[in-house]
């Protein structure tokens, strides 16, 4: 993370990270066989076990490998030759019945293609000859020779453009598999913290449950103990058993969902079912700390961070390259070639280095060469359709830009929303709270009618869950808000690497 863009971050981790989220949504400790997880803690194991990430990183790695195989095309290449022939014929009359010739080879080259297009090469050779046909002029006979040469395009092929464009591609499909890489772990990061936070909410739903069941019960004992005493008819006996049933099977159906919450954060964090089973979310959303940016700083943050915006990005300007490189390709190929050779050819060893040294043989070349490559000239067909793949990322760049501004746009008012919805949530649930102690003062005053108290009770146990449902809600929108921006991860303390 550089320097410049630390103030966007801090700003997003104010406003939506829950940098005050409370440890312990579970206040009360963890019964046997649970264990408690942090949100990071499942982030990150989700980060490293999944294997969706993997296989985006392994992705990532080999496109780095194609970077430096295309940077190998302009590594030296150096060549070595090791040869003998042996040439054998019957003698003409008066002459050995057989002759023979042998011919010793070893030679030396280097040859480099630079970014220009420019090839230097330079050989060093030795041939060494022995013939037993007695009209040879030299036997043993060596030659050697040293030639420098090179060959540079004046038309197609001159420039960096076209010779780094195997370099160019690769580095920006690594760019684009790096962005997708992000992308696959704020996808994942998003994952996990939903599935986080729906556990959170399926705790929150076994105690609200559990908290209404224990007043309906105690409500029930109450009541048959104004039975007994003959204060109540024996009918209102029926209408808070029921609302017990009711809570019992409220509960019943919260632990339900508590364990399928357990199953999927299990899942993601990549457990065996037995480990997930005993699953307890440590923290709950707190949006007492939430401040939200505005669109133009998120939307700043995003067109600089956003994964499908900068693969998009890699996309385009690599379409580019590939058109650039098919308009060379249709150029004509004039070359200007030169060289130079020293060469040495005596009887002895030792005299033709010396003779080669001495600039005594020496050839010198200097011209042109042309390749007119009439298919390609006339046939444009494979700069049309480069044209039109630019034209394509270009479009599919346009629709990144657009998804990422309406996104942002749409998960910021929905943040504001859900705020609002939240605080009014929490209030509802107040106010629920003070209606049953009122209700319940004036049921034991002797004025208010039993049903109204049962009433009441399930009213209460309604808002506590919609409270609790509107904070998880309003977490999960703001870990989606960070996911399209492009930063969740940094959330949870998970470089790319």
């Amino acid at each position: 993370m550089t320097a410049r863009r630390a103030p966007v971050v801090l700003l997003l981790l104010a406003a939506s990270a829950w940098g005050a989220v409370r440890a312990g949504a579970a206040d009360a400790p963890p019964a046997p066989g649970e264990r408690l997880v942090g949100l990071r803690e499942c982030v990150q194991a989700a980060a490293t076990r999944h294997p969706a990430l993997r296989r985006a990183r392994l992705a990532r790695d080999q496109a780095a490998l194609d970077v430096e195989r295309a940077r190998a095309g302009f590594y030296p290449v150096l060549s070595f030759q090791l040869g003998y022939g042996d040439t054998r014929w019957p003698g003409e009359a008066g002459e050995p019945p057989e002759q023979s010739q042998g011919l010793l080879s070893y030679d030396a080259g280097v040859l480099v293609d630079t970014p220009l297009g420019t090839q230097l090469r330079a050989a060093l050779t030795n041939r060494r000859l022995g013939t037993s046909d007695p009209g040879a002029a030299l036997d043993p006979e060596h030659r050697a020779g040293l030639e420098l040469g090179l060959t540079q395009p004046l038309l197609r092929g001159l420039g960096l453009g076209p010779n780094l464009s195997g370099w160019n591609q690769a580095r920006l499909q690594l760019r684009a598999a790096a962005a997708e890489l992000r992308g696959a772990l704020n996808a994942l990061a998003l994952e996990a913290e939903q599935a986080y936070w729906t556990l959170s909410l399926a705790q929150q739903e076994v105690e609200i449950a559990a908290r209404s069941l224990a007043r309906a019960r105690q409500q029930l004992e109450d009541t048959q103990e104004n039975i007994r005493r003959g204060l109540l008819p024996d009918a209102d006996l029926y209408v808070v058993e029921e609302s017990q049933v009711r809570f019992q099977t409220r509960l019943l159906q919260a632990q339900n969902r508590l364990a399928a919450a357990r199953s999927r954060l299990g899942e993601v964090m990549r457990l065996e079912p037995e480990a997930a089973r005993g699953l307890r979310a440590s923290e709950a959303p707190e949006p007492g700390a939430v401040r939200l940016p505005s669109e133009y700083e998120l939307l700043a943050a995003g067109f600089q961070d956003c994964p499908a915006l900068l693969v998009a990005r890699a996309r385009a300007e690599a379409a580019g390259v590939a058109l650039a490189y098919a308009e060379d390709r249709r150029l004509p190929r004039l070359d200007l070639e030169a060289s130079f050779r020293l060469n040495g050819l005596t009887g002895s060893l030792g005299a033709t280095w010396e003779e080669l040294w001495g600039f005594g043989r020496t050839d010198a070349f200097l011209g042109l060469s042309l390749e007119v490559p009439l298919f390609d000239a006339l046939d444009g067909s494979g700069v049309e359709r480069a044209d039109l793949e630019v034209a394509r990322a270009l479009l599919g760049m346009q629709e990144a830009e657009q998804r990422l501004r309406f996104e942002v746009h749409d998960l910021r008012r929905d943040i504001g929303h859900r705020l609002e919805v939240q605080r009014l949530a929490r209030r509802v649930s107040e106010l629920a709270r003070l209606k049953l102690e009122a209700q319940q003062d004036k049921y034991a005053a002797g004025i208010s009618a039993l049903k109204d108290v049962v009433q009441f009770l399930r009213e209460l146990d309604q808002a506590e869950l919609e409270e609790a449902e509107a904070l998880v809600e309003l977490a999960a929108s703001a870990a989606a808000l960070r996911a399209v921006v492009g930063d969740l991860h940094l959330a949870h303390g998970i470089e790319v690497r």
